[in-house]
């Protein structure tokens, strides 16, 4: 008498259930990647120069804006061949005052009302993507200097 046998079954194999378990996920992420689900996006933030800070400053804080510097002036005024050639030459000018450690001169981005706004996001992407040392928005201009020792 067998008592508490048990009899070596075949193992139950769902096929329909194996295929879903590989292939959906597959077809998930293929699906996800056509939809642009895995771009990735990016913020910069930007602090812009208010007059008011400075007089909330104690008297040894306060500076003098923009601070003195013989600035190069880059017009941008909404012509989009003229612009490009414009940043592309403050480009290599930034690159130029911050290999040689300039701190007498700066750079003066100054938007006309004309102005695109992508010339606005480019200059300070120029100014991000170079390390300048310190860049200022501030009403209609951005300023760029290589801050002092």
């Amino acid at each position: 008498m067998k008592i508490l046998t048990l009899t070596p079954r075949k193992p139950i194999v769902y096929s329909p259930g194996m295929i879903s378990l590989v292939l959906l996920p597959l077809f998930c992420l293929v699906y996800l990647k056509q939809h642009k689900a895995f771009v990735r996006y990016s913020a910069m933030d930007i602090a812009v120069w208010s007059p008011e800070w400075n007089s909330r400053l104690p008297k040894r804080l306060q500076r003098d804006f923009p601070p003195v510097r013989n600035y190069l002036r880059i017009n941008l005024d909404g012509n989009e061949i003229g612009d490009k050639a414009r940043l592309d030459f403050a480009r290599l000018e930034i690159r130029k005052m911050l290999a040689s450690g300039d701190t007498e001169r700066g750079i003066d981005f100054h938007f006309w009302n004309t102005a695109k706004y992508q010339a606005f996001i480019t200059a300070i992407d120029i100014c991000q993507t170079e390390n300048a040392g310190i860049y200022i928005p501030y009403k209609d201009d951005i300023y760029v200097i290589v801050p002092k020792r």
